[in-house]
């Protein structure tokens, strides 16, 4: 089972974990989320996970981690609601294509929230139906969608009881 590193703005690591992110999110996120809202998203998170792996699998210890030699396989990055106290806003969720980390993600950040006293999950997805159904398969429902000027859906809100 994949492993996944707790993150937040004072670990030890933080500034590793971020660049990893600022490198390879975009892959991660398959080039559907904008390299800015990226960047933005992970100097302003709260809380997150991260799923990466060491490209050559090797025992010996680095004396520097280097991003070079890991792989991103997935992150999520959280904030807490600025208007409701047990609400959680999912910033950014992403992971590789056919793997089941962004699944891992979503559960792991449910099962925390319920212990630090959160009871509603919130996100904006990009408006893809099969991401819509997706959350969905996930509990959450679709509350409302953002569109664009000419009537095409970019983002669907999303909203989730726990």
């Amino acid at each position: 089972m994949e492993e996944l590193i707790y993150i937040e703005p004072t670990a030890k690591d933080i500034q590793f974990y971020k660049d990893l992110i600022k490198e390879q999110g975009n892959i991660v996120c398959r080039d559907s989320i904008d390299v800015q809202v990226i960047r933005n998203k992970i100097n302003t998170f709260v809380f997150g996970y991260i799923s990466i792996s060491n490209k050559y699998q090797s025992n010996r210890r680095s004396i520097k981690k280097t991003t070079d030699k890991y792989i991103l396989n997935g992150f999520i990055l959280c904030s807490f609601n600025k208007e409701l106290d047990s609400v959680l806003d999912i910033d950014l969720v992403c992971s590789r294509k056919n793997s089941n980390i962004g699944k891992l993600l979503m559960n792991t950040v449910e099962e925390y929230s319920k212990t630090i006293g959160i009871d509603t999950l919130v996100l904006h997805s990009l408006a893809e139906e099969n991401l819509k159904k997706w959350y969905k398969d996930l509990g959450f429902i679709h509350i409302s969608t953002i569109y664009l000027k000419d009537d095409i859906p970019k983002v669907f809100f999303m909203m989730k009881k726990i």
